[in-house]
């Protein structure tokens, strides 16, 4: 099916919650998930990720939820003073413009095709991959500068359905692998050994987690609150103590709810019937996460004013070219199934297992290779 890109209209906040302070908002977490809303200012239902990390519990929701459910904020957690909107992205022709030389589509080049013109541009964002469709947010003042960064690399917009789409035939097309070779590899060149400079400045050392294995899923009806069994399962997962070390679940106003599970705790969500991806359960099928705790990196643009002491607007996972640079170096070490996660303080890709665990240490200049969690 062809590729399309559009914007949400929702602007988004988010979230950084240490896990120190994660039980005294479970509540607001919880009736976020769980709760059947009414449609939001901008006419849709809410898009929300709630996700977790070894270092936090990270949470995107629209501005106006944020404001009702966070109101009294706790000693510790920071909102990023500006506004994102997403940009959702469905389809396989982002994947299949890069062909892999076993000619099959990279998953990989998807994200870079995404990435690299924004950070080019200086554009600090966000990327989740679910089950259903790839999202990137990007900060909302920056909309028009976004739109025009897409433009100009080949995503026509289409005014009958408010969506972009890649065109390859383009001679600006940073996603086709003939007339842009010269930009595509000057761009990802500079991106990688920039974005590496910066994580190492920072003394940012990617974590292997190769005894965490994952599986992206997705539901069958268009809200928990249509399937009890998924609702008690998230709602048990977000009662552990502690909580998983990765997860995600992210619902969104166009499609059903997706989630990241660890394949330990599968055995508490329905099955395949209800939730699509659990029948794919197989050692080649699974992913493992490499993930950067970026909680030290210096914001890309000073921040200043009342806002200085909440999350800034750049914020580190979010930061310009984190994405595309890791991705371009990964893609680069021939690593094809390749998914990325971003919260408020961490940025983690994940890899299949089997094919792409060994490649991916080693492009990233890992001495013992595989480290345990």
């Amino acid at each position: 099916m062809p590729s399309t890109i559009a914007f949400l209209p929702q602007k988004l906040k988010v979230l950084h919650i240490p896990l120190s302070i994660y039980p005294q908002l479970l509540h607001p977490i919880l009736t976020l998930l769980l709760v059947r809303h009414s449609p939001t200012l901008d006419g849709d239902a809410p898009f929300v990720n709630v996700s977790f990390t070894p270092y936090e519990c990270s949470v995107i929701c629209p501005t106006e939820l944020a404001e009702e459910y966070f109101a009294d904020q706790p000693y510790g957690m920071k909102v990023s003073p500006d506004d994102y909107v997403a940009i959702q992205v469905d389809g396989d022709d982002l994947t299949s413009s890069y062909i892999s030389d076993t000619g099959t589509g990279d998953p990989g080049r998807r994200i870079l095709g995404l990435t690299t013109p924004l950070a080019l541009a200086g554009v600090s964002i966000f990327f989740v991959t679910t089950y259903y469709s790839d999202y990137v947010l990007v900060p909302h003042a920056l909309q028009p500068l976004v739109t025009e960064v897409l433009a100009r690399n080949s995503f026509v917009f289409e005014t009958h359905s408010g969506a972009y789409i890649p065109d390859p035939t383009s001679p600006n097309n940073v996603m086709s692998g003939s007339s842009s070779t010269i930009r595509e590899e000057t761009s990802d060149d500079t991106l990688q050994k920039k974005t590496m400079a910066r994580l190492e400045e920072a003394s940012v050392v990617p974590q292997v987690m190769a005894q965490t294995e994952m599986v992206h899923v997705g539901a069958s009806t268009n809200t928990l609150a249509e399937n009890p069994r998924l609702a008690i399962a998230v709602t048990q997962t977000l009662l552990r103590n502690p909580p998983p070390s990765l997860f995600s679940i992210t619902l969104s106003p166009t499609s059903p709810p997706s989630l990241l599970l660890p394949v330990d705790i599968l055995h508490d969500f329905p099955g395949d019937g209800e939730l699509y991806g659990m029948a794919d359960n197989d050692e080649d099928d699974r992913l493992v996460p490499i993930l950067w705790d970026l909680s030290s990196l210096e914001p890309d643009t000073p921040q200043t004013g009342p806002f200085s002491a909440v999350l800034p607007s750049s914020s580190s996972a979010g930061g310009t070219g984190i994405v595309a640079g890791v991705a371009g170096r990964l893609v680069e070490g021939g690593c094809g199934v390749l998914t990325y996660l971003s919260t408020a303080r961490a940025g983690v890709v994940l890899v299949g297992k089997v094919l792409d665990l060994e490649k991916a240490t080693k492009a990233l200049g890992l001495a013992n290779g595989i480290s345990n969690d």
